[in-house]
């Protein structure tokens, strides 16, 4: 089943990488070392839109996300999960869809605010079913695997993205290459979005508690409690502030770099991959490793994890920008990046167990809306208006 989770979460973030990367490409070219221009074939491309509405497009997901992602979490615990599940990873093969034929800008933007949709549901389910079928001495590498398809699959969006366009001349085919990494990629969730809502399942979770307490907690019970929780509000907001410096780089580090387009996104993809695989992984390993040699509970140690590796990433990422030598700018973007990948596991955990376990699906719903309104989805628009 873990298997099964990281492969969803991993297609769900080649989904964002292809419309940062290469794949959502501008349409008025890029200046490389040489001074010549070279032309881009992404989805700006294709609808000659400016920055900014590229910006718009790499976050319109969220749009979906916010509104969605508390109703399926509420739902969670009263409805099978894996039927909820189903449901949204269905609306994402239909978003891939609508995003294949999408004839317009307005149209495309539509699909992807569906897609948003599509992830809600999934999102906030997971990672409370890992934290059950993980033993205590197993939850920090149980969640980094997990959240290592972050990274991963929104380095493998950028290749992937920006191989299919590379190879699919719409001048000569009369097909733009990021339509065809939409379609493959729907095509691919479908068997698992099958399989979900035909799983008969019980209403709720491994480990819910019993009915008459998860009635006590009402939605707005479950919000006051989420949201009057000190650590949880600190957490997504330093979450947040990371994100959207992270989102940022996500959607224009290639631009900044000036070079060719291709040469930028294998760099960060390559980076990304990484970083975001030995990153991640070391996160979890680091948490275990504290919990049991300092012996206190997992959300202390995970606090403290987080807050050390971030400390240390920031001024990295910080030399990586000011660098004036490709190398340079490779070597600190790879520490930097190794560190900060690190906090996905530690920081995760916070956000699930420093609440009741009767709202921890309400509590990732919020936590991963919240930092995704206070981070990459006005980070692009930002950065891109700049």
């Amino acid at each position: 089943l873990l298997a099964v989770f990281i492969y969803v979460n991993l297609l769900n973030y080649m989904d964002r990488g292809i419309v940062n990367g290469r794949g959502g490409g501008g349409s008025n070219g890029t200046c490389n070392f040489n001074a010549s221009v070279v032309p881009r074939r992404g989805i700006a491309g294709s609808f000659h839109i400016n920055e900014t509405a590229q910006g718009v497009l790499a976050g319109s997901f969220m749009g979906g996300y916010c509104i969605f992602s508390p109703i399926f979490a509420h739902l969670s615990t009263i409805h099978a999960p894996f039927r909820l599940m189903g449901l949204g990873l269905t609306a994402w093969c239909v978003a891939c869809a609508l995003g294949t034929m999408a004839p317009t800008y307005n149209a495309l933007l539509t699909a992807r605010i569906l897609s948003g949709i599509g992830e809600a549901s999934f999102q906030c389910i997971a990672p409370c079913f890992i934290d059950d079928m993980a033993t205590a001495s197993q939850k920090g590498k149980w969640l980094a695997a997990f959240f290592m398809a972050v990274p991963i699959g929104q380095a493998l969006g950028y290749t992937y993205g920006g191989y299919m366009c590379s190879q699919m001349d719409p001048e000569k085919i009369g097909f733009a290459g990021w339509r065809m990494a939409f379609a493959l990629e729907g095509l691919a969730m479908v068997p698992v979005a099958v399989a979900f809502l035909s799983r008969q399942d019980s209403e709720s979770y491994l480990s819910s508690p019993a009915q008459a307490v998860r009635d006590e907690y009402t939605i707005v019970k479950s919000l006051k409690t989420i949201v009057g929780n000190p650590i949880w509000v600190c957490t997504v907001m330093g979450y947040g502030a990371f994100t959207f410096s992270v989102g940022a780089m996500a959607v224009w580090g290639p631009t900044y770099l000036q070079m060719q387009l291709d040469d930028a996104d294998l760099a960060f993809g390559s980076v990304a991959v990484f970083t975001g695989l030995f990153g991640t992984i070391s996160g979890g390993f680091i948490l275990d490793l504290v919990t049991r040699v300092l012996g206190r509970d997992a959300m202390s140690n995970s606090l403290l994890v987080s807050a050390t590796l971030v400390t240390l990433a920031w001024p990295c990422c910080f030399l990586a920008f000011s660098a004036t030598e490709y190398r340079k700018f490779i070597f600190f973007m790879i520490v930097g990046q190794f560190l900060a990948f690190a906090t996905t596991s530690p920081v995760n955990g916070v956000l699930l167990w420093c609440v009741p376990a009767e709202v921890r699906t309400l509590s990732m719903a919020l936590s991963v809306v919240g930092i995704h309104v206070l981070g990459d989805v006005p980070s692009p628009v930002v950065v891109g208006a700049m």
